[in-house]
C-alpha cells in the first residue's frame, strides 16, 4: 500500500493535527547535546500531542517535558562505561515498557539495538536513524568491513532504518530491515536563518567587528580532525594574495584548536583568521559571511551546509557524501576534489571575482533546499511514526489519499509498508 506525505506547503497547518494515538517514547543518543541540537522540535511536537517522551543520553536536559536519564553512553565501543550504560538501558526498558525506541549516533544505537532485542520481541518498535554510516565511499578497510558487518546484524534488531544521504540508502538495500527510508535529514528552520539582505549584512559585521569590504569566509564546525581546517587554512594561505581583504570565521571550539593555532602562525595568516568557540547566534555568522565553506572528510548530511544555503550562502565543499546531496556545481555552488588545493582556491578566487556569477549562486541556493525546511522534515518523521504505529497495532491499510493530494515518489519500500514523499521534494 502506498502512504501519501503531506504537500510541504501544508506541513505547518497539519502539524497540529496528528491521527495517531499517544504512547511512551524512548530517544536514545549518545549525549544530550544530540537530543537538543537536532531533535527538540519533535520531541516537542510528540509531547504537545499526548504521547510521553523520554531520552537517554549522557548529560543533563532542562526542557521539564522530556523524561530524561542520564546513561554514561561513550562514544569509544572500548569504554568500560558503555558497559554500564547497557545494563541501566535493560533495566529501564523492563520497567517501562515504551511502544516506540528511536535511536540515534553510532555506539547508543548499537547498545539500544542489543538492550530492545527482548521488549522488541513484546511488540516495541525500533527505529535508528542513521546520521551516516562509517562505512562510506573512501573509507579503510576497517570501516568497510568490520563498522559495515555490525550494521549489517543489527538490522535484524531494526524494524525502521532511516537514512538521510543516497549513498547510505543505496548501501541498506541490502540489509534485513523490514523498511529502509530515505529522508531529508533533521530540518533547518527559516525562520531563524532568514535570508541575506544588504542591511542585516550590515549590521552582523558591525556586531561582529567585521569590516565591510571584507570577504569572509565561514565553516562552522567542530575543531577535530575529521572536518580537516589544516587543508581550509591551506587554501586560505594560498588564496591570500588573490583575495587581500579575505577573513575566515571558524566557529565551533574543539579537541583541534590549539594544534590550529599553531598551524595558523606557521602559515603566517594570523591576521586572517578567526577562532571562535561555539556560537549560539549562528544567523548572525551567516548574515556576516559571503560563501560558506567545507573541507570536512565524512558526513551524513552537513546541517551548517543547509543552514547556509538557506540564507541564500553559495557553498564550496569537498565532494563527499551528504555534501553530494545539497552542492549541485555550477547552481549552488561548487564541490572540489576532497585534499585538492587548488580546485577549492579556483573556486573561491572565481566566485570572488565574478559578481554575476556568484548572485546567481545565492539566489539558486535558497531554491535548493526547501525540501530540508523544517516543516517538511518533520512531516516525512510523523508519516514515519504512523505508519509505524500502524503496523505495531496490525491496522488495517490507510484509506486512499484525497483527489487534491500532490504526486508522490516512492522512497523507500522495502519487505514492508512502502513510503512516500511529495515528487517534488524527493531526494535527487
Amino acid at each position: 500500500m502506498k502512504i501519501v506525505l503531506p504537500n510541504p506547503a501544508s506541513a505547518a497547518s497539519s502539524f497540529s493535527s496528528p491521527d495517531q494515538p499517544a504512547g511512551k517514547i524512548l530517544f536514545t543518543a549518545s549525549i544530550q547535546l544530540h537530543m537538543d541540537t537536532f531533535h527538540m522540535p519533535f520531541l516537542r511536537w510528540l509531547h504537545e500531542n499526548g504521547w510521553e517522551v523520554h531520552t537517554a543520553a549522557r548529560g543533563l536536559e532542562k526542557e521539564t517535558f522530556i523524561h530524561h536519564h542520564n546513561l554514561p553512553f561513550c562514544r569509544s565501543p572500548l569504554a568500560a562505561e558503555n558497559g554500564k550504560a547497557y545494563r541501566r538501558l535493560c533495566a529501564l526498558l523492563e520497567k517501562e515498557h515504551f511502544d516506540i525506541i528511536h535511536c540515534h549516533t553510532p555506539m547508543a544505537s548499537v547498545l539500544t539495538r542489543l538492550a530492545a532485542r527482548k521488549t522488541r520481541g513484546a511488540g516495541t518498535k525500533v527505529l535508528y536513524t542513521a546520521h551516516g554510516f562509517h562505512f562510506y565511499k573512501g573509507a579503510g578497510l576497517v570501516a568497510k568491513t568490520l563498522y559495515k558487518a555490525v550494521e549489517k546484524w543489527l538490522a535484524h534488531y531494526t524494524d525502521c532504518l532511516i537514512l538521510i544521504n543516497n549513498e547510505d540508502y543505496e548501501a541498506a538495500q541490502h540489509f534485513a530491515v523490514p523498511q529502509v527510508v530515505l529522508t531529508h535529514g533533521v530540518g533547518v528552520d527559516p525562520d531563524r536563518f532568514t535570508p541575506q539582505t544588504l542591511e542585516n549584512k550590515k549590521q552582523a559585521r558591525q556586531a561582529l567587528d567585521i569590516p565591510e569590504d571584507a570577504f569572509v569566509l565561514l565553516y562552522p564546525a567542530e575543531l577535530t580532525a575529521n572536518k580537516n581546517h589544516q587543508l581550509l587554512l591551506e587554501i586560505v594561505a594560498a588564496i591570500g594574495e588573490c583575495i587581500p581583504n579575505l577573513l575566515l570565521l571558524l566557529p565551533g571550539g574543539g579537541p583541534e584548536e590549539v594544534n590550529l593555532q599553531y598551524f595558523i602562525y606557521g602559515l603566517g595568516i594570523i591576521d586572517k583568521v578567526r577562532i571562535m568557540n561555539f556560537r549560539p547566534d549562528m544567523e548572525t555568522l551567516y548574515h556576516a559571511a559571503d560563501l560558506d565553506v567545507t573541507t570536512s572528510r565524512r558526513e551524513g548530511l552537513s546541517t551548517h551546509l543547509i543552514e547556509a544555503l538557506t540564507t541564500g550562502l553559495p557553498v564550496v565543499a569537498s565532494n563527499i557524501r551528504g555534501h553530494r546531496d545539497l552542492v549541485v556545481s555550477g547552481e549552488n555552488g561548487f564541490l572540489f576534489t576532497p585534499g585538492d588545493i587548488q580546485e577549492a582556491a579556483h573556486a573561491i578566487i572565481g566566485l570572488y571575482e565574478d559578481k554575476t556569477l556568484y548572485n546567481d549562486l545565492c539566489q539558486n541556493a535558497r531554491d535548493s533546499v526547501h525540501p530540508f525546511h523544517l516543516a517538511n522534515t518533520l512531516a516525512e518523521m510523523r508519516e514515519i511514526y504512523r505508519v509505524v504505529i500502524a503496523q505495531r497495532k496490525d491496522a488495517s491499510s490507510p484509506k486512499p489519499a484525497p483527489d487534491d493530494e500532490t504526486p508522490v515518489a516512492i522512497v523507500s519500500g522495502k519487505e514492508g509498508t512502502p513510503l512516500s514523499v511529495p515528487a517534488e521534494a524527493a531526494v535527487q
